[in-house]
């Protein structure tokens, strides 16, 4: 029930979507660096020139987009049922991360159809990560369930706590 404790717990619950927050984001102010960046691999390399349009560079927002449609359904289902709120964490991380790689290992390659393959599996990980951190803000600053002659008293409430951990990473 110490109070520092507390506030340690919720900086930690905070840090878990900011990689995902950075990727989510990082196609669009990065286009014209990544054009160059395409470009200037194709000039150093025999593979196949990559020239997109906007439309094809604003695709990667649409594919990150795509699975959350449904897959927040089945991945919430996945903490709760399966994996739960710690090994959930990790998992949705790690394909996070592998969705990362493939984007990055894509425009290396030159290949656009890796690098949509890349933000989609990055889509999957990336909103079940942040479905994550509100099962964490639940458990430990939800006051509704805390036992009674418990010992733990959650300083800060629940609402709170989640308007800290939206608003930590763009504080940051």
């Amino acid at each position: 029930s110490n109070p520092l404790y507390q506030i340690a717990v919720l900086a930690c619950i905070c840090m878990i979507p900011i990689g995902s927050y950075y990727g989510m984001d990082s196609p669009a102010p990065i286009e014209s660096y990544l054009k160059k960046s395409i470009d200037s691999l194709d000039s150093n390399e025999t593979t196949g020139h990559i020239d997109l349009t906007h439309k094809e560079y604003m695709q990667f927002m649409e594919i990150y987009s795509v699975p959350n449609i449904f897959f927040c359904f089945i991945a919430g289902y996945i903490i709760d049922s399966f994996l739960g709120r710690r090994k959930g964490a990790v998992v949705f991380c790690t394909i996070c991360t592998i969705g990362c790689f493939l984007f990055s290992a894509g425009a290396f390659m030159n290949s656009l159809i890796v690098m949509y393959a890349g933000r989609f599996i990055f889509g999957i990980g990336s909103e079940s990560v942040a479905l994550c951190e509100y099962a964490y803000n639940i458990h430990w600053f939800d006051r509704t369930k805390v036992k009674k002659g418990s010992d733990y008293k959650p300083i800060i409430g629940l609402s709170f706590a989640f308007s800290i951990a939206i608003t930590w990473f763009w504080g940051v």
